[in-house]
């Protein structure tokens, strides 16, 4: 919550709870309504004070939007990308954990929220985009960059530009969210979303791993 105060030792904790209440919910009006949808006004009724109150903690609605943005960003474990960094084992054992993963990461209500205010506010909003660039997207593509790196010096994954392997195995968790933001979750059945998946990985493993799995 940077963008709220930026002396954190000054904020008591009662004023930090009604952040963190404010924040609540914003992120609700927000996916729900968008950036241009949602007035202060609303979030106030929303978090039942007057909007004095709220603008007393946020000086206008962008700074608001930026620091539910920052918090939301924030409350996605790093350790899981760490673990990604700093995996060892085989390539072929990870390929085969990764599509139950990337299942269960597809299928995160938050991230796919989060996503789906990129695309609608992001033109609109290049803050947004570059907020969430720097929080999620570059650390998890570095993470993959680092594994995938020592992988090709081991000589277990083709050797390219380390950056472009990670872009690829991230394409079908990313190519899956967003034809599911488009067309929703009806046209793009959990069915077809897990045989993607599967398919996806498989077919990776198959041209990039110098041992494939069987």
């Amino acid at each position: 919550m940077a963008a709220l105060m930026s002396e954190k030792k000054s904020v008591s904790p009662a004023r930090a709870d009604f952040a963190a209440s404010v924040i609540k919910s914003a992120w609700r009006l927000f996916v729900e309504n968008g950036y241009i949808g949602t007035s202060m006004d609303d979030v106030a009724a929303a978090v039942g004070v007057s909007k004095p109150t709220v603008y007393e903690a946020y000086k206008n609605k962008q700074a608001l939007f930026e620091a539910m943005i920052e918090e939301i960003t924030h409350d996605f474990d790093p350790s899981a990308t760490q673990a990604i960094a700093d995996y060892q084992g085989p390539m072929v054992d990870l390929f085969r954990a990764i599509p139950n993963a990337v299942k269960v990461f597809v299928r995160q209500q938050r991230r796919t929220d989060l996503i789906r205010l990129l695309m609608s506010e992001g033109p609109r909003m290049p803050f947004l985009v570059a907020t969430y660039r720097k929080a999620l997207w570059e650390r998890e593509l570095a993470a993959w960059a680092t594994l995938l790196g020592r992988a090709m010096d081991r000589g277990e994954f083709r050797r390219m530009d380390p950056m472009v392997a990670a872009r690829i195995c991230a394409g079908p968790a990313v190519n899956i969210m967003i034809e599911r933001i488009v067309y929703g979750e009806e046209a793009v059945s959990d069915k077809i979303v897990d045989a993607f998946i599967d398919e996806a990985y498989a077919t990776i493993a198959h041209s990039c791993l110098t041992k494939p799995a069987p």
